[in-house]
């Protein structure tokens, strides 16, 4: 999150692999879906190709600390920005990998809502889907992903929050994606 006097822009984050990691730290990873596939002691075929070699550069520069460090972050993170209570959390509040679609059952948003009632804007990712609820002055969103959206539309989504209205708008910006694709082209064939 990055904030500003009134605005706040938030995207999702990335991870990566090692075949190298501690052994408690490859026994008890269950952390968000890309530091499991970091931490497993081989990559596998279907690793490879979901993630390309992303995962293996990733692997080259990350050391044991980094990694562990990344292990043991917590699964809900709280901030106090211009007086308004944040929680940050990457599948959902109560476990990091669980997937909630824009189109979730009433069951599992209102899950979202009252798993931590002190909160005024909560921010979760995991799905790459975009949305917004709002409940009672509370505000729940998913910013989509800059780099891979899910929900099958071209561009980057990205959410920004403003402090003055506590509102928050979702965005998707069009760009010129067919560098990417050369990118990809030369790194993964």
């Amino acid at each position: 999150v990055r904030a500003a006097r009134s605005t706040v822009k938030l995207s999702p984050k990335t991870g990566r692999r090692s075949s190298s990691l501690p052994n408690c730290v490859q026994k008890r990873c269950r952390y968000q879906n890309t530091i499991k596939t970091l931490a497993a002691p081989q990559p596998d075929q279907w690793d490879t190709i979901k993630y390309g070699t992303g995962i293996s550069h990733a692997a080259e520069k990350l050391t044991h600390e980094k990694a562990a460090h990344l292990y043991e972050l917590p699964n809900i993170t709280k901030l106090n920005i211009d007086n308004y209570k944040i929680v940050l959390c990457h599948g959902s509040p109560w476990e990091r990998d669980v997937y909630i679609y824009p189109d979730a059952d009433k069951q599992n948003v209102d899950k979202m809502f009252n798993h931590d009632p002190d909160f005024d804007l909560m921010v979760y990712g995991h799905t790459h889907y975009p949305v917004k609820w709002v409940r009672n002055n509370k505000i729940i969103i998913n910013p989509g992903s800059l780099g891979q959206p899910r929900d099958r539309k071209q561009g980057a989504c990205w959410a920004l929050w403003d402090t003055t209205r506590n509102s928050v708008e979702l965005f998707r910006e069009e760009y010129d994606f067919l560098p990417v694709i050369e990118m990809c082209k030369k790194y993964d064939p």
